[in-house]
C-alpha cells in the first residue's frame, strides 16, 4: 500500500511539472497567406499568421524576431508586440534583457520594455552593458564606451578596448601602443607599452618595452621600470620572480632586489613563505627574504605538506626535511609516499614496506609486500606472500597476516575474511565470529546486515551469523570495493 502511495505521488509530480513546462509555440508557414504564424504542441495556430518572417523564441523571456515589410521586431508568447516591426536587423534578447538593433547600418540598443536605450547611429556595439553599466561602440575604425545613459564615458578614439577587469580598469590600444583606462573613460596609463599583461590580484600588470619587462599598479604607476628579460605575478608575499642573462631572482614591489638573479628556476613561494629553487641540477630552498634555507643539493624537493614537511631525493633515495632545513629523515628509501591525515607514511626499502611518523621514527619496519591507506577507523590492509591482514596506527599487528582476503570493518566490528576459499568474519581482537562457510560474503551494511552465498542460495545473515529476512527486499549491485573482493 505504502508502494503504491509512493508510485502515485510520483506520478501526480510528473504530471503537476509537465504541465507547467509547456513548449513555447513554434513558427509555420501558412500555405494560404504565405504567412507566418505560431502554432502549439497540437499543430494549433495560437498567434496567427501574419509575418513575412518569424523566428523560434528566444530563453531570455519568451521574445521572437518577426518580420513583415522588411522591417523587424519583436514579439512575446501571446502575439503582442514588445516593438512593432521598424528595424533593418535585430539580434535575439541577452540575459540581461537587451538587444542590438539596427536601422541605416547603424547600430543601438533595445530593451525588453520596447525602449531604446541606445540610439542606433554606431557602426557597431557590443551586445551587452558590463557589470560597470557601460558598453563598447565603433565609429569606423575606432572604439569608444557609452553609458546607459546614451552618454559618452569614452568617444571613439581606440584601436582596440579589452573588457573592464574587476577593479574597473580596461586595457586600450592606440597605434600599437597600449594603455589603461578607468570606468570614468580617464588614461591612468597612457598607451605608451609594446605589452601590457593583465592586472593580477593584488593589483599589479607586467608591461614591456623595447623588449623589457616591468610593473605598473593600479593607479598606473609605474612601479619597476621594464628592465627584464622576463617576469612571473607578484605572489601573496609582495614578491615577483623576475629573469635577467637567462637567471631567475626575486624583486617586491618597489622593485628592491630581494635575491639577486643567480638561479636557473624559482618556483614560486608556498603559504610557509618558501621557495625551491634550481641551481646546476640541484634543488634548494629559499625564504621571503632571500636566505637560503637548504643550499641546492637534492635530486629533488617536492613542495611542503600540511605538516611543514617535504619529501626529498639524493641519489635515488628519498628522505624528509623540514621547514627549517633540517633533515628529518636522511634519504634511505627507495620510496616515500605522501603522509596521511594521522600522520604515517608508507615507506618502501628493497620491496619492503613500513611505515614512519612526521618526526621520522620508524612505525613499522619495512616487511610487508604491500600497505593499504589507512581507513576511517585508523586500520591498515597489510600482505605478506598472498596473505592479508591488518594493522593499527601504533604499528600493532590486530590482524594476523594469515587470511586470503581481509575486508574492512563495519561499524559493528566484524571485517570479512577468506581462507581456502571460503569467506567468514572476524573482530578486531582477531577472533573468529563467524567460521568461513559461505561462497562469497558482502561486508556487513549500517543496519548490522551482511549478504552471503551458500550453497547456491543469497541470504543475510547478523554479526551472531543467524538468517535474517531484511524489511526492504530490494537489492542493490555490490560497492566497488565489495565486489574486488569477490573477485578475490
Amino acid at each position: 500500500m505504502k508502494k503504491f502511495s509512493i508510485l502515485f505521488s510520483l506520478l501526480v509530480m510528473v504530471f503537476v511539472i509537465s504541465a507547467c513546462t509547456t513548449s513555447p509555440p513554434t513558427p509555420k508557414f501558412d500555405e494560404e497567406t504565405g504567412k507566418w504564424g505560431y502554432v502549439d504542441s497540437s499543430g494549433n495556430y495560437v498567434i496567427s499568421p501574419r509575418f513575412d518572417e518569424a523566428g523560434y523564441f528566444d530563453g531570455n523571456g519568451g521574445y521572437a524576431q518577426v518580420s513583415i515589410d522588411g522591417k523587424w521586431g519583436f514579439i512575446t508568447e501571446d502575439g503582442e508586440y514588445v516593438v512593432s516591426p521598424q528595424f533593418d536587423d535585430i539580434r535575439d534578447f541577452n540575459g540581461s534583457g537587451y538587444a542590438k538593433v539596427s536601422n541605416n547600418g547603424k547600430w543601438g540598443i533595445l530593451n525588453t520594455s520596447g525602449k531604446i536605450v541606445i540610439e542606433p547611429r554606431f557602426d557597431d556595439i557590443s551586445s551587452d552593458f558590463d557589470k560597470y553599466g557601460l558598453i563598447c561602440v565603433r565609429v569606423g575604425n575606432k572604439y569608444g564606451i557609452v553609458n546607459k545613459n546614451d552618454q559618452y564615458v569614452l568617444e571613439p578614439q581606440l584601436d582596440r578596448i579589452d573588457s573592464f577587469n574587476e577593479i574597473g580598469l580596461a586595457k586600450v590600444l592606440l597605434d600599437n601602443k597600449w594603455g589603461v583606462i578607468n570606468t570614468n573613460g580617464k588614461f591612468i596609463a597612457e598607451p605608451s607599452f609594446d605589452a601590457i599583461e593583465d592586472f593580477d590580484a593584488f593589483g599589479y600588470a607586467a608591461i614591456k618595452l623595447n623588449e623589457k619587462w616591468g610593473f605598473i599598479n593600479a593607479n598606473g604607476k609605474t612601479i619597476v621600470e621594464p628592465k627584464f628579460d622576463g617576469v612571473m605575478d607578484f605572489n601573496v608575499h609582495n614578491l615577483a620572480r623576475v629573469r635577467t642573462a637567462g637567471k631567475w631572482g626575486v624583486i617586491d614591489t618597489s622593485g628592491n632586489t630581494i635575491i639577486a638573479p643567480q638561479f636557473d628556476k624559482i618556483q614560486d613561494f608556498d603559504s610557509y613563505g618558501l621557495a625551491i629553487v634550481l641551481l646546476d641540477s640541484k634543488w634548494g630552498i629559499v625564504d621571503t627574504s632571500g636566505k637560503s634555507i637548504i643550499t641546492p643539493q637534492f635530486d629533488e624537493i617536492q613542495a611542503f605538506d600540511s605538516n611543514g614537511l617535504s619529501i626529498v631525493s639524493l641519489n635515488r633515495k628519498w628522505g624528509i626535511v623540514d621547514t627549517s632545513g633540517k633533515t628529518i629523515i636522511t634519504p634511505q628509501f627507495d620510496l616515500i609516499k605522501p603522509f596521511e591525515s594521522n600522520g604515517l607514511a608508507r615507506v618502501s626499502l628493497d620491496d619492503k614496506f613500513g611505515l614512519i611518523d612526521t618526526s621520522g621514527n620508524t612505525i613499522i619496519t619495512p616487511q610487508f609486500d604491500s600497505i593499504e591507506s589507512f581507513d576511517i577507523n585508523g586500520f591498515a590492509r597489510v600482505s605478506l606472500n598472498n596473505k592479508w591482514g591488518v594493522v593499527d596506527t601504533s604499528g600493532k599487528i590486530i590482524v594476523s597476516v594469515q587470511y586470503d582476503l581481509v575486508g574492512s570493518f563495519a561499524e559493528n566490528g566484524l571485517a570479512v575474511i577468506r581462507i581456502n576459499e571460503k569467506y567468514g568474519f572476524i573482530n578486531k581482537s582477531n577472533e573468529v565470529v563467524i567460521e568461513p562457510q559461505f561462497d562469497y560474503a558482502r561486508d556487513f551494511d549500517p543496519d548490522g546486515l551482511a549478504m552471503v552465498d551458500k550453497d547456491g542460495e543469497t541470504y543475510h545473515i547478523n554479526a551472531n551469523g543467524e538468517t535474517v529476512i531484511p524489511e526492504a527486499s530490494e537489492t542493490s549491485e555490490a560497492p566497488e570495493e565489495e565486489q574486488e573482493i569477490k573477485n578475490g
